[in-house]
Protein backbone atom coordinates (compact mmCIF):
# COMPACT_ATOMS: atom_id res chain seq x y z
CA UNK A 1 0.00 0.00 0.00
CA UNK A 2 2.84 2.29 0.22
CA UNK A 3 2.97 2.85 -3.49
CA UNK A 4 -0.90 3.50 -3.28
CA UNK A 5 -0.20 6.36 -0.73
CA UNK A 6 2.68 8.08 -2.29
CA UNK A 7 0.49 8.25 -5.67
CA UNK A 8 -2.15 9.86 -3.72
CA UNK A 9 0.30 12.39 -2.48
CA UNK A 10 1.54 13.14 -6.31
CA UNK A 11 -1.91 13.35 -7.60
CA UNK A 12 -2.93 15.54 -4.66
CA UNK A 13 0.11 17.50 -4.97
CA UNK A 14 -0.82 18.02 -9.26
CA UNK A 15 -3.97 18.65 -9.21
CA UNK A 16 -3.99 21.35 -6.14
CA UNK A 17 -7.42 22.68 -5.58
CA UNK A 18 -9.21 19.28 -7.11
CA UNK A 19 -11.76 17.49 -4.82
CA UNK A 20 -11.30 14.54 -3.16
CA UNK A 21 -13.97 12.41 -4.93
CA UNK A 22 -12.46 13.28 -8.29
CA UNK A 23 -8.64 12.28 -6.90
CA UNK A 24 -10.34 8.84 -6.01
CA UNK A 25 -12.05 8.72 -9.56
CA UNK A 26 -8.83 9.09 -10.93
CA UNK A 27 -7.34 6.33 -8.65
CA UNK A 28 -9.51 3.82 -9.20
CA UNK A 29 -9.17 4.30 -13.32
CA UNK A 30 -5.35 4.06 -13.08
CA UNK A 31 -6.12 0.57 -10.92
CA UNK A 32 -8.30 -0.44 -13.50
CA UNK A 33 -5.71 0.07 -16.56
CA UNK A 34 -3.19 -1.89 -14.82
CA UNK A 35 -4.99 -4.80 -13.99
CA UNK A 36 -6.82 -5.08 -17.32
CA UNK A 37 -2.94 -4.71 -18.18
CA UNK A 38 -1.86 -7.44 -16.96
CA UNK A 39 -1.79 -10.90 -18.85
CA UNK A 40 -4.49 -13.45 -17.93
CA UNK A 41 -2.92 -16.68 -16.49
CA UNK A 42 -3.04 -19.38 -18.97
CA UNK A 43 -4.96 -22.50 -18.08
CA UNK A 44 -2.79 -25.38 -16.32
CA UNK A 45 -2.08 -28.18 -18.07
CA UNK A 46 -2.72 -31.71 -17.69
CA UNK A 47 -0.81 -33.69 -14.46
CA UNK A 48 -0.03 -37.21 -17.17
CA UNK A 49 1.48 -38.68 -13.45
CA UNK A 50 -2.76 -38.90 -12.42
CA UNK A 51 -5.30 -40.50 -13.17
CA UNK A 52 -7.75 -39.07 -16.01
CA UNK A 53 -10.42 -38.89 -18.15
CA UNK A 54 -8.48 -39.48 -21.30
CA UNK A 55 -5.27 -41.80 -22.00
CA UNK A 56 -3.39 -41.11 -25.48
CA UNK A 57 -1.05 -43.89 -26.13
CA UNK A 58 1.78 -42.74 -28.74
CA UNK A 59 1.55 -45.78 -31.17
CA UNK A 60 0.27 -48.68 -32.08
CA UNK A 61 1.75 -51.02 -34.80
CA UNK A 62 -0.81 -53.54 -36.20
CA UNK A 63 1.28 -56.58 -36.42
CA UNK A 64 1.98 -59.63 -34.60
CA UNK A 65 5.46 -61.29 -33.98
CA UNK A 66 7.22 -64.40 -33.32
CA UNK A 67 8.30 -64.86 -29.80
CA UNK A 68 10.26 -68.02 -28.37
CA UNK A 69 7.93 -68.23 -25.47
CA UNK A 70 4.48 -67.22 -26.21
CA UNK A 71 4.23 -67.83 -29.93
CA UNK A 72 1.97 -65.36 -31.61
CA UNK A 73 1.68 -62.11 -29.91
CA UNK A 74 0.71 -58.66 -31.09
CA UNK A 75 3.38 -56.10 -31.77
CA UNK A 76 1.45 -53.87 -30.03
CA UNK A 77 -0.97 -54.40 -26.82
CA UNK A 78 -2.62 -52.10 -24.39
CA UNK A 79 -3.33 -52.84 -20.98
CA UNK A 80 -5.99 -50.39 -19.03
CA UNK A 81 -7.28 -49.98 -15.64
CA UNK A 82 -9.59 -48.17 -13.32
CA UNK A 83 -9.56 -46.59 -10.02
CA UNK A 84 -11.62 -44.94 -8.01
CA UNK A 85 -11.69 -40.66 -8.56
CA UNK A 86 -10.33 -38.93 -5.78
CA UNK A 87 -13.25 -37.66 -3.09
CA UNK A 88 -15.79 -39.71 -5.22
CA UNK A 89 -17.74 -42.82 -3.59
CA UNK A 90 -17.63 -45.41 -6.28
CA UNK A 91 -20.21 -47.81 -4.92
CA UNK A 92 -22.75 -45.75 -6.52
CA UNK A 93 -22.11 -46.73 -9.64
CA UNK A 94 -23.80 -49.45 -11.75
CA UNK A 95 -22.18 -53.27 -10.76
CA UNK A 96 -21.43 -54.81 -13.86
CA UNK A 97 -20.22 -58.40 -14.86
CA UNK A 98 -16.21 -58.96 -14.90
CA UNK A 99 -14.60 -59.47 -17.94
CA UNK A 100 -13.56 -63.03 -17.30
CA UNK A 101 -13.72 -64.23 -13.76
CA UNK A 102 -12.94 -62.56 -10.59
CA UNK A 103 -15.56 -60.40 -8.86
CA UNK A 104 -18.29 -57.98 -10.42
CA UNK A 105 -17.65 -54.31 -9.52
CA UNK A 106 -18.87 -50.83 -10.09
CA UNK A 107 -18.73 -50.49 -14.32
CA UNK A 108 -17.08 -48.30 -16.20
CA UNK A 109 -17.75 -47.66 -19.76
CA UNK A 110 -14.75 -46.65 -21.97
CA UNK A 111 -14.65 -45.12 -26.19
CA UNK A 112 -11.73 -45.53 -27.40
CA UNK A 113 -10.66 -44.01 -31.13
CA UNK A 114 -7.71 -45.58 -33.45
CA UNK A 115 -6.12 -42.32 -35.17
CA UNK A 116 -4.61 -42.63 -38.43
CA UNK A 117 -1.75 -40.62 -39.90
CA UNK A 118 -2.89 -38.88 -43.32
CA UNK A 119 -1.50 -41.21 -46.38
CA UNK A 120 -0.13 -39.11 -49.20
CA UNK A 121 -0.43 -42.43 -51.82
CA UNK A 122 -3.84 -42.40 -51.04
CA UNK A 123 -4.93 -39.78 -54.18
CA UNK A 124 -8.64 -39.69 -53.09
CA UNK A 125 -8.11 -38.45 -49.87
CA UNK A 126 -4.28 -37.40 -49.20
CA UNK A 127 -4.37 -35.50 -45.76
CA UNK A 128 -7.67 -36.88 -44.55
CA UNK A 129 -6.58 -38.98 -41.14
CA UNK A 130 -8.90 -42.25 -40.91
CA UNK A 131 -10.44 -43.58 -37.59
CA UNK A 132 -12.61 -46.34 -36.32
CA UNK A 133 -14.12 -46.50 -32.86
CA UNK A 134 -14.77 -49.07 -30.22
CA UNK A 135 -16.32 -49.83 -26.93
CA UNK A 136 -15.67 -51.45 -24.10
CA UNK A 137 -16.72 -51.90 -20.16
CA UNK A 138 -14.32 -52.51 -17.02
CA UNK A 139 -14.56 -52.54 -13.37
CA UNK A 140 -13.42 -50.40 -11.28
CA UNK A 141 -10.47 -51.64 -9.80
CA UNK A 142 -10.24 -54.07 -13.01
CA UNK A 143 -8.27 -53.69 -16.17
CA UNK A 144 -8.98 -54.55 -20.00
CA UNK A 145 -6.59 -55.61 -22.29
CA UNK A 146 -6.47 -55.48 -25.86
CA UNK A 147 -4.61 -55.32 -29.06
CA UNK A 148 -4.76 -53.96 -32.68
CA UNK A 149 -5.77 -57.64 -34.17
CA UNK A 150 -7.67 -59.06 -31.11
CA UNK A 151 -5.13 -61.73 -31.14
CA UNK A 152 -5.06 -61.55 -27.18
CA UNK A 153 -8.59 -61.84 -27.10
CA UNK A 154 -8.43 -64.94 -29.65
CA UNK A 155 -6.24 -66.38 -26.91
CA UNK A 156 -8.67 -66.17 -24.16
CA UNK A 157 -6.26 -64.12 -22.30
CA UNK A 158 -7.79 -63.08 -19.24
CA UNK A 159 -9.76 -59.67 -19.31
CA UNK A 160 -9.29 -59.66 -23.01
CA UNK A 161 -11.71 -57.24 -24.85
CA UNK A 162 -12.77 -57.74 -28.69
CA UNK A 163 -11.91 -53.82 -30.30
CA UNK A 164 -12.57 -52.95 -33.72
CA UNK A 165 -9.32 -53.23 -36.05
CA UNK A 166 -7.69 -49.44 -37.15
CA UNK A 167 -8.06 -48.75 -40.90
CA UNK A 168 -4.14 -48.96 -41.04
CA UNK A 169 -0.95 -49.96 -40.20
CA UNK A 170 0.23 -47.82 -37.56
CA UNK A 171 -1.06 -44.11 -35.79
CA UNK A 172 -2.05 -43.25 -31.73
CA UNK A 173 -5.01 -44.27 -30.20
CA UNK A 174 -7.05 -42.26 -27.66
CA UNK A 175 -9.67 -43.50 -25.13
CA UNK A 176 -12.10 -41.66 -23.03
CA UNK A 177 -14.88 -42.62 -20.64
CA UNK A 178 -18.66 -41.87 -21.12
CA UNK A 179 -21.78 -42.00 -19.41
CA UNK A 180 -22.79 -45.44 -20.93
CA UNK A 181 -22.38 -47.36 -24.20
CA UNK A 182 -23.45 -44.99 -26.84
CA UNK A 183 -23.05 -42.33 -24.19
CA UNK A 184 -21.78 -39.12 -23.62
CA UNK A 185 -17.72 -38.24 -22.69
CA UNK A 186 -18.01 -37.65 -19.18
CA UNK A 187 -16.11 -36.49 -16.01
CA UNK A 188 -13.96 -39.92 -14.23
CA UNK A 189 -10.60 -39.16 -13.40
CA UNK A 190 -10.01 -42.98 -13.27
CA UNK A 191 -8.23 -44.41 -16.21
CA UNK A 192 -4.69 -45.64 -16.20
CA UNK A 193 -2.98 -47.53 -18.96
CA UNK A 194 0.43 -48.48 -20.63
CA UNK A 195 1.25 -49.74 -23.77
CA UNK A 196 3.22 -52.92 -24.52
CA UNK A 197 5.71 -52.87 -27.63
CA UNK A 198 6.98 -56.29 -29.03
CA UNK A 199 9.82 -55.48 -31.86
CA UNK A 200 11.00 -59.44 -32.66
CA UNK A 201 11.16 -62.71 -31.35
CA UNK A 202 13.20 -61.63 -27.90
CA UNK A 203 12.35 -57.58 -27.43
CA UNK A 204 9.68 -55.65 -25.36
CA UNK A 205 9.35 -52.29 -24.30
CA UNK A 206 6.36 -50.50 -21.92
CA UNK A 207 4.82 -46.65 -22.43
CA UNK A 208 2.64 -45.35 -19.86
CA UNK A 209 -0.13 -43.37 -21.75
CA UNK A 210 -0.62 -39.69 -21.21
CA UNK A 211 -3.17 -39.00 -18.78
CA UNK A 212 -5.59 -35.64 -19.57
CA UNK A 213 -8.03 -34.82 -16.31
CA UNK A 214 -11.43 -33.24 -16.85
CA UNK A 215 -11.55 -29.58 -15.89
CA UNK A 216 -11.49 -28.20 -12.34
CA UNK A 217 -14.68 -26.99 -12.05
CA UNK A 218 -16.23 -30.08 -13.03
CA UNK A 219 -18.04 -32.79 -10.80
CA UNK A 220 -17.56 -36.82 -11.51
CA UNK A 221 -19.86 -37.69 -14.08
CA UNK A 222 -20.27 -33.97 -15.82
CA UNK A 223 -20.92 -33.82 -18.98
CA UNK A 224 -17.31 -33.10 -20.88
CA UNK A 225 -18.32 -33.04 -24.51
CA UNK A 226 -21.77 -31.44 -24.95
CA UNK A 227 -21.00 -30.57 -28.61
CA UNK A 228 -19.19 -33.98 -28.82
CA UNK A 229 -15.52 -32.46 -29.42
CA UNK A 230 -13.46 -33.21 -26.67
CA UNK A 231 -12.10 -29.54 -26.12
CA UNK A 232 -8.72 -29.55 -24.05
CA UNK A 233 -9.01 -25.85 -23.11
CA UNK A 234 -9.55 -25.96 -18.66
CA UNK A 235 -13.46 -25.71 -19.07
CA UNK A 236 -13.81 -29.16 -20.29
CA UNK A 237 -10.73 -31.48 -20.22
CA UNK A 238 -7.42 -29.96 -18.69
CA UNK A 239 -5.33 -28.25 -21.71
CA UNK A 240 -2.29 -29.68 -23.40
CA UNK A 241 1.04 -28.23 -24.31
CA UNK A 242 2.54 -27.83 -27.62
CA UNK A 243 6.54 -27.68 -26.97
CA UNK A 244 8.95 -30.32 -26.15
CA UNK A 245 12.60 -30.85 -25.30
CA UNK A 246 14.57 -34.41 -24.51
CA UNK A 247 17.82 -35.74 -24.44
CA UNK A 248 18.49 -38.00 -27.67
CA UNK A 249 21.05 -40.51 -28.63
CA UNK A 250 22.71 -39.93 -32.50
CA UNK A 251 22.89 -41.91 -35.15
CA UNK A 252 26.10 -44.61 -35.91
CA UNK A 253 26.21 -47.17 -37.96
CA UNK A 254 29.43 -48.26 -37.48
CA UNK A 255 30.70 -51.18 -36.44
CA UNK A 256 29.31 -53.40 -34.23
CA UNK A 257 26.49 -51.67 -33.48
CA UNK A 258 24.09 -49.50 -36.15
CA UNK A 259 22.07 -47.08 -33.70
CA UNK A 260 19.11 -45.21 -35.02
CA UNK A 261 17.18 -42.64 -33.82
CA UNK A 262 13.55 -41.48 -34.48
CA UNK A 263 10.94 -38.97 -32.94
CA UNK A 264 7.61 -40.23 -32.70
CA UNK A 265 5.10 -37.00 -32.65
CA UNK A 266 1.47 -36.72 -32.60
CA UNK A 267 -1.39 -33.70 -31.93
CA UNK A 268 -4.75 -33.63 -30.51
CA UNK A 269 -6.20 -31.29 -32.99
CA UNK A 270 -7.71 -33.73 -35.11
CA UNK A 271 -10.78 -33.71 -37.16
CA UNK A 272 -10.92 -37.02 -37.53
CA UNK A 273 -12.28 -39.07 -40.94
CA UNK A 274 -11.91 -35.57 -42.60
CA UNK A 275 -9.30 -33.52 -44.31
CA UNK A 276 -6.40 -32.47 -41.61
CA UNK A 277 -3.49 -29.29 -42.03
CA UNK A 278 -0.24 -30.80 -41.46
CA UNK A 279 1.54 -29.81 -38.30
CA UNK A 280 4.62 -27.92 -38.73
CA UNK A 281 6.92 -27.80 -35.91
CA UNK A 282 11.17 -26.56 -35.69
CA UNK A 283 13.17 -28.35 -34.33
CA UNK A 284 16.85 -27.33 -32.58
CA UNK A 285 19.75 -30.16 -31.93
CA UNK A 286 22.60 -29.12 -29.53
CA UNK A 287 25.68 -32.06 -28.74
CA UNK A 288 27.44 -32.12 -25.51
CA UNK A 289 29.45 -29.26 -26.31
CA UNK A 290 26.30 -27.03 -27.08
CA UNK A 291 26.75 -26.97 -30.94
CA UNK A 292 23.59 -26.20 -32.81
CA UNK A 293 22.06 -28.04 -35.94
CA UNK A 294 18.76 -26.53 -36.67
CA UNK A 295 16.77 -29.25 -38.75
CA UNK A 296 14.19 -28.45 -41.37
CA UNK A 297 10.83 -27.91 -40.09
CA UNK A 298 9.14 -31.42 -39.77
CA UNK A 299 5.39 -31.75 -40.86
CA UNK A 300 3.27 -34.55 -40.05
CA UNK A 301 -0.45 -34.89 -40.30
CA UNK A 302 -2.32 -36.08 -37.13
CA UNK A 303 0.32 -38.98 -36.41
CA UNK A 304 3.99 -39.17 -37.73
CA UNK A 305 7.35 -40.58 -37.12
CA UNK A 306 10.96 -39.14 -38.76
CA UNK A 307 14.25 -40.22 -37.96
CA UNK A 308 17.48 -38.26 -37.56
CA UNK A 309 19.75 -39.70 -40.78
CA UNK A 310 18.95 -41.55 -44.09
CA UNK A 311 18.92 -44.80 -44.37
CA UNK A 312 17.76 -47.73 -47.23
CA UNK A 313 15.19 -48.68 -44.50
CA UNK A 314 14.47 -44.93 -43.14
CA UNK A 315 13.40 -42.27 -45.91
CA UNK A 316 11.86 -39.96 -44.19
CA UNK A 317 14.89 -37.87 -42.24
CA UNK A 318 16.32 -34.54 -41.59
CA UNK A 319 19.47 -35.94 -42.81
CA UNK A 320 21.50 -32.95 -41.79
CA UNK A 321 24.25 -34.36 -40.06
CA UNK A 322 22.69 -35.76 -36.79
CA UNK A 323 25.14 -39.02 -36.34
CA UNK A 324 27.87 -39.67 -34.14
CA UNK A 325 30.27 -36.96 -36.01
CA UNK A 326 28.19 -33.85 -34.26
CA UNK A 327 27.85 -35.84 -31.12
CA UNK A 328 27.04 -39.21 -29.34
CA UNK A 329 23.87 -38.17 -26.87
CA UNK A 330 22.25 -34.63 -26.83
CA UNK A 331 19.43 -32.20 -27.03
CA UNK A 332 16.37 -31.47 -28.70
CA UNK A 333 14.25 -28.63 -28.71
CA UNK A 334 11.02 -27.41 -30.06
CA UNK A 335 9.00 -24.62 -31.17
CA UNK A 336 6.32 -24.29 -30.53
CA UNK A 337 4.01 -26.77 -32.93
CA UNK A 338 1.24 -24.62 -35.55
CA UNK A 339 -1.14 -26.03 -38.21
CA UNK A 340 -1.17 -22.94 -40.30
CA UNK A 341 0.29 -20.49 -38.28
CA UNK A 342 -2.25 -21.52 -35.70
CA UNK A 343 -0.74 -23.07 -32.23
CA UNK A 344 -1.57 -26.77 -31.98
CA UNK A 345 -0.88 -29.42 -28.91
CA UNK A 346 2.60 -31.72 -29.25
CA UNK A 347 2.93 -35.03 -27.75
CA UNK A 348 5.94 -37.67 -28.62
CA UNK A 349 8.48 -40.01 -27.47
CA UNK A 350 11.94 -40.73 -28.32
CA UNK A 351 12.90 -44.07 -30.00
CA UNK A 352 16.19 -45.29 -30.02
CA UNK A 353 16.85 -48.70 -32.24
CA UNK A 354 20.35 -50.49 -31.39
CA UNK A 355 21.05 -52.88 -33.60
CA UNK A 356 23.66 -55.76 -33.12
CA UNK A 357 24.45 -59.47 -34.88
CA UNK A 358 25.75 -62.12 -33.11
CA UNK A 359 26.52 -65.61 -33.77
CA UNK A 360 25.94 -68.39 -31.61
CA UNK A 361 25.36 -72.09 -31.96
CA UNK A 362 21.22 -72.94 -31.86
CA UNK A 363 19.73 -76.53 -32.71
CA UNK A 364 16.66 -76.76 -34.92
CA UNK A 365 14.24 -79.34 -36.99
CA UNK A 366 14.42 -79.47 -40.75
CA UNK A 367 11.98 -81.47 -42.52
CA UNK A 368 12.63 -82.60 -45.87
CA UNK A 369 10.67 -85.31 -48.84
CA UNK A 370 12.34 -88.05 -50.53
CA UNK A 371 11.23 -89.96 -53.61
CA UNK A 372 13.03 -92.54 -55.34
CA UNK A 373 13.08 -95.14 -58.36
CA UNK A 374 13.66 -97.92 -56.55
CA UNK A 375 10.66 -97.54 -54.10
CA UNK A 376 11.26 -100.96 -52.04
CA UNK A 377 14.84 -99.68 -51.65
CA UNK A 378 13.44 -95.73 -50.54
CA UNK A 379 11.23 -97.53 -48.27
CA UNK A 380 13.26 -99.89 -46.82
CA UNK A 381 16.19 -97.58 -45.87
CA UNK A 382 14.35 -94.45 -44.92
CA UNK A 383 12.30 -96.26 -42.58
CA UNK A 384 15.01 -97.51 -40.72
CA UNK A 385 15.92 -93.87 -39.85
CA UNK A 386 13.99 -92.49 -36.80
CA UNK A 387 12.03 -89.54 -37.43
CA UNK A 388 10.74 -90.83 -40.52
CA UNK A 389 7.05 -91.93 -41.89
CA UNK A 390 4.92 -93.04 -45.03
CA UNK A 391 2.58 -91.70 -46.63
CA UNK A 392 0.44 -92.11 -49.74
CA UNK A 393 -0.19 -95.53 -51.76
CA UNK A 394 2.64 -98.43 -52.27
CA UNK A 395 2.92 -97.20 -55.61
CA UNK A 396 3.38 -93.51 -55.20
CA UNK A 397 4.83 -93.00 -51.36
CA UNK A 398 5.92 -90.00 -49.82
CA UNK A 399 8.47 -90.21 -47.19
CA UNK A 400 8.69 -87.44 -44.48
CA UNK A 401 11.75 -87.50 -42.59
CA UNK A 402 11.89 -84.73 -39.53
CA UNK A 403 14.95 -84.78 -37.86
CA UNK A 404 17.02 -82.40 -35.64
CA UNK A 405 19.88 -81.29 -36.41
CA UNK A 406 22.85 -79.25 -34.76
CA UNK A 407 22.98 -75.57 -36.82
CA UNK A 408 25.28 -72.19 -36.36
CA UNK A 409 23.41 -69.06 -37.33
CA UNK A 410 24.03 -65.63 -37.53
CA UNK A 411 20.78 -64.11 -35.23
CA UNK A 412 20.23 -60.31 -35.22
CA UNK A 413 19.06 -58.85 -31.96
CA UNK A 414 18.00 -55.37 -31.28
CA UNK A 415 17.61 -53.05 -28.60
CA UNK A 416 14.96 -50.59 -28.51
CA UNK A 417 15.07 -47.56 -25.63
CA UNK A 418 11.68 -45.63 -25.56
CA UNK A 419 10.90 -42.61 -23.38
CA UNK A 420 8.86 -39.50 -23.50
CA UNK A 421 9.43 -35.91 -24.39
CA UNK A 422 9.28 -33.32 -21.48
CA UNK A 423 7.04 -30.22 -22.14
CA UNK A 424 7.04 -26.23 -21.28
CA UNK A 425 4.39 -26.46 -19.58
CA UNK A 426 2.88 -23.56 -21.25
CA UNK A 427 -0.60 -24.72 -22.17
CA UNK A 428 -2.24 -24.26 -25.99
CA UNK A 429 -5.57 -23.17 -25.04
CA UNK A 430 -7.46 -23.79 -28.68
CA UNK A 431 -6.96 -27.76 -28.42
CA UNK A 432 -10.18 -29.52 -29.68
CA UNK A 433 -10.32 -33.37 -30.78
CA UNK A 434 -13.17 -34.10 -33.32
CA UNK A 435 -14.04 -37.46 -33.41
CA UNK A 436 -16.48 -38.83 -36.22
Amino acid sequence: MKWLCGLSYVVLTFFGALNMKRVLGFLFGVLATLWMAAPAAAWHPTDTSEPGSVLVFYQFDKDDVSTVDQGDMPETAFEVSVVCPNNFDCSTLPFGTPLQGGNAGPLVTVHGHWVCPADPNNTLAPTTCLESDFEFQVTVKGTAVFDPLNILFGKGQAGAVSVAQPPCSEGYLILWVESGLGGQPIKFDGLIGDEVIRDGHFEARGLNAVAIQAADALNTFDPTAPDGTLHFDGNHYQSVTGKIYGSIRYDDQAAPHDINTSLILLTLDVDSNRPNSPTTVDLNFYNEGESLISAPATNFTCWGQVYLTNSEEFSNSFNVGLDQTFGVKGLVESKGATQGGTPVTLIGVVETEEEIEPTFDATGTTSFTVSAANIVDAITGLLAVAGCSKTGTIDAPTITCNLTVPATGSVALQRTITYPFYNDSISVETTTFLPH
